[in-house]
Formats: structure tokens, C-alpha cells, sequence
């Protein structure tokens, strides 16, 4: 029994000889599934030339980004052409499969024909009433949720000794505070709808475009649709799988944009248009 723990420490240590050995000339040398894959958007025939040449592993890319993305048969040949060729010269390819940021547009193609599947939000109107004296407060456009008075206690809203306000119909709320009590109250209207104003997508560095609703599993149906099944349709069977070892998605976003300072980060705060009267 002694003797063969003593066999198995031996075959462990060189068997962790040996990994380590692999790691360092990977380290050293790295094949090109572990090296950097730089975006490559604007690639040409000197790609290829250039990745090597810069000590990349290939490359994170997609077809053209042309205004006729996803459309122009002339890009897609060009870029079938490069990946096949790629993958020949032993560069390793991810699929970048959108055109602009943040994902889910696909250029500008989920959202045309289809408003319907653009992101929606709860949108909010503010504003501060002293005790005792009266707001007005603009109503936001879209579908009416409520309107709300809520106590300010040191700066801060005390929700538990809010005030539902009826809302109405008209373009704006107006509403007395009581007198006594609270010193300051926050009136807010609430209303649901469409959003691009005050989101990631208005400070896009690409595109500054409306962005996709993702709680509607259509928008993502309607993007895989004109994203990787083009992709697939466009390379021979089993092809694809074999040229791209993965897909690169620029992350899905909906926040607000990081230098808006906003008082309410869960909502969208809605601004009204500023007055047309020069009185």
C-alpha cells in the first residue's frame, strides 16, 4: 500500500511537472484562442496581415458597418471572404454581432416597422411645495400611472405618510399643500412610456438611436433574426460554428446616463419642453 502512494505522489508530480511546463511555453507563446481579440469593425484584406504582425489572436468582428448593414450583399461576401481566410491563417474570431452600443438594435433594424419594440419606462414629474402654498407640476407624456405628495423630512421623502393625488386629465397637476404638519412637501406625477431621452442610448458613442424593450421577448426574437441567423444562412453548414468560437455582445443597458446627477434613479425624470412665450 506504502508503495503505491508513493507511485501516485510520483505520477502527480510529474503530471503537475508537465502542466506546469505547458502553462509557461503558453505563457510565453500563446495560441491564439488565449491572446487579445481587438474589435475589428473597420477591417480590410490587411487585417489579417496587420493582427499577426501586432501579436493578436485574431479578432472580434462583424460585417460592415455601413448604412446598409446586415442588407448589402457586396459587404457580406467581403466578409465571409475574410473570415474563411482568417481561420485558414490560424486567427481565432469571435462574431461581434451588433452595430453600435448598447446591443440589441442591430444597427437600426429591430426598432424599424417596429415601435412597437422600443424600451419603455416609468417617467416622473416634480416639483417642491412649501406648507401651505400651492404647485403646479407638468404631467409627462404617455399612459397615466398616479400622482403622489410626499412629506420631506431633513431633505429626504417619507414615504410612509405619502398623499395619492388624483391625477386627472389635463396637462398639468396643481395642488395646495395642507397647513402645518410637514414643511415641505415633493408632488410627483407618474406616467408609463416610451424612453430614449436620459438614457445610455442618447450618449451612445455609435449610435444614438432608440433602444430595444428587453422585457419583450419579440425584440430579441426580431434581433436574432437579422443578427446570427443571417450570419449562419451566409456561411456553409457546420461552417460557423467552426470559424467563430464565440459571440461578443456589447452589454445590454437602459441606466442613466453616468454624468446626469438625477434625484430619482429608478425612474426616468421627465423635464417639460422649455416655454415658446418670450413674456
Amino acid at each position: 500500500m506504502k508503495t503505491l502512494v508513493i507511485a501516485a505522489g510520483s505520477l502527480c508530480a510529474v503530471l503537475s511537472a508537465g502542466a506546469d511546463s505547458i502553462r509557461a511555453r503558453n505563457f510565453a507563446n500563446p495560441p491564439s484562442d488565449m491572446r487579445l481579440l481587438p474589435c475589428l469593425n473597420g477591417w480590410n484584406e490587411k487585417a489579417i496581415e496587420r493582427a499577426n504582425a501586432a501579436g493578436f489572436g485574431g479578432a472580434a468582428c462583424s460585417c460592415a458597418w455601413t448604412k446598409d448593414y446586415l442588407r448589402d450583399e457586396g459587404d457580406w461576401k467581403a466578409f465571409v471572404s475574410f473570415a474563411r481566410q482568417a481561420n485558414r491563417a490560424g486567427l481565432s474570431l469571435w462574431l461581434y454581432d451588433e452595430y453600435g452600443y448598447p446591443s440589441g438594435t442591430a444597427g437600426f433594424g429591430v426598432l424599424e416597422g417596429h415601435p412597437e419594440l422600443q424600451a419603455r419606462g416609468a417617467l416622473i414629474a416634480y416639483e417642491d411645495v412649501a406648507a401651505g402654498e400651492e404647485v403646479s407640476v407638468p404631467v409627462p407624456p404617455g399612459n397615466r400611472l398616479g400622482a403622489a405628495a410626499l412629506p420631506l423630512v431633513d431633505g429626504r421623502v417619507d414615504a410612509a405618510r405619502q398623499r395619492e393625488i388624483p391625477l386627472g386629465e389635463g396637462g398639468t397637476l396643481v395642488w395646495r399643500a395642507p397647513e402645518g404638519g410637514a414643511v415641505k412637501w415633493r408632488v410627483c406625477a407618474f406616467t408609463e412610456d416610451a424612453v430614449y431621452t436620459n438614457t445610455h442610448s442618447q450618449v451612445s458613442l455609435v449610435l444614438k438611436a432608440p433602444y430595444i424593450n428587453m422585457l419583450d421577448p419579440r425584440a430579441t426574437k426580431r434581433f436574432i433574426e437579422l443578427t446570427h441567423e443571417r450570419y449562419a444562412a451566409h456561411f456553409e453548414k457546420d461552417e460557423f460554428q467552426k470559424i467563430f468560437r464565440s459571440t461578443f455582445t456589447d452589454e445590454p443597458a437602459l441606466t442613466d446616463p453616468p454624468t446626469r446627477n438625477s434625484p430619482a434613479p429608478v425612474f426616468t425624470t421627465w423635464k417639460s419642453p422649455p416655454s415658446t412665450d418670450a413674456t
